[in-house]
């Protein structure tokens, strides 16, 4: 789907399967004409194929989103237990307009910060890790209420419950060494996405002549766009000092307001 904003709904993680699924579709219409010249039947072919592809674009996004809450495997019951989590906790990500990028990456953190059974019930500490060590890396842009509060901590808990349930699990299952369950998280859940309030801030560096502060600038200041070709060559990773202080937060709150830059950001 695209970014700009008079072009329907805007760029993110959740409009990305409806968006390649509509591409898919215009690929087998476009193939059409070659099923009319086999003689098949080009409705039943179609049908058939989009209902395929229907189900194949479902079942890749449950599986993300549950390697994204580290998930994966557990036992026989674990995929119906994570898709019912993301069921609870996709409303209140849009009704508190969440950074998807942050909200993600946080819940990787409670995940590597409380893993034993003694760390294993303190559900306010690890809603106080979920919600950033700042202002800036709280993923939440509106202030929680009361009960939006109450319902994330009871989310949580019942997270952390089956996240231990599915690392127990897949530890006894294996004879070999098991990878840190916060690992396949934070392999799922990048700290560093390029937004446009980055990419608008570099470039315009880069416009010669029209350097912030400096219009009488000659040459432009490619500084920003290499800083930020460097970030993303290890988005998993948690980058230096700067980049976290730089980019790890929130879009600043000027940027949710510029035109044609905002849904993006």
């Amino acid at each position: 789907s695209a970014k700009w904003t008079g072009s329907g709904e805007h760029f993110g993680f959740m409009n990305q399967p409806n968006a390649g699924y509509a591409n898919f579709a215009v690929l087998v219409e476009s193939l059409l004409p070659l099923i009319d010249a086999t003689g098949g039947d080009r409705d039943e072919v179609r049908d058939e194929i989009l209902k395929d592809a229907q189900s194949a674009f479902s079942d890749e996004v449950d599986k993300a989103m549950r390697a994204k809450m580290g998930l994966e495997g557990g036992p026989p019951d674990m995929d119906e237990l994570a898709d019912e989590l993301w069921g609870e906790i996709e409303p209140l990500l849009r009704i508190a307009r969440a950074d998807w990028t942050l909200f993600w990456r946080q819940l990787t953190y409670v995940a590597a910060k409380y893993t034993s059974t003694e760390e294993s019930h303190d559900y306010d500490a690890m809603l106080t890790t979920l919600l950033g060590d700042s202002d800036n890396t709280n993923p939440f842009y509106d202030a929680l209420s009361d009960e939006n509060r109450a319902s994330l901590r009871a989310w949580i808990e019942n997270w952390h419950w089956a996240f231990l349930k599915c690392y127990q699990h897949n530890v006894k299952q294996s004879s070999e060494e098991t990878t840190p369950p916060e690992e396949v998280m934070r392999l799922s859940n990048p700290k560093y996405t390029l937004k446009e309030w980055m990419l608008v801030e570099a470039y315009t560096k880069a416009d010669a002549g029209k350097s912030p502060g400096n219009p009488f600038t000659v040459e432009g200041d490619y500084s920003g766009v290499h800083e930020l070709f460097e970030l993303i060559k290890d988005p998993y990773g948690e980058g230096t000092a700067d980049n976290h202080k730089k980019y790890y937060r929130r879009a600043p709150d000027e940027s949710l307001k510029a035109g044609g830059t905002a849904f993006m950001s």
